[in-house]
């Protein structure tokens, strides 16, 4: 997911997602551990997306205190 694409959606609708690749993350590390998991790439994949999720989410709470 590319950061214009977050940047796009909503702060709560960016929460929701956090959720759902944190959930999604878990069953890969799950699938991976017993040696279910095929695509290995995905792991990196979800982390990153979490990543710039949390970044952009931290960014907007920084705005935020700023102007008030």
């Amino acid at each position: 997911m590319k950061p214009q694409e977050i940047r796009e959606r909503g702060s709560e609708e960016l929460r929701v997602l956090l959720d759902e690749l944190s959930e999604e993350l878990y069953k890969k590390r799950v699938d991976h551990t017993i040696d279910q998991l095929k695509q290995t790439h995905r792991l990196k994949a979800i982390r990153r997306d979490i990543a710039r999720i949390q970044t952009i989410l931290v960014e907007r709470e920084q705005k935020i205190q700023v102007t008030a």
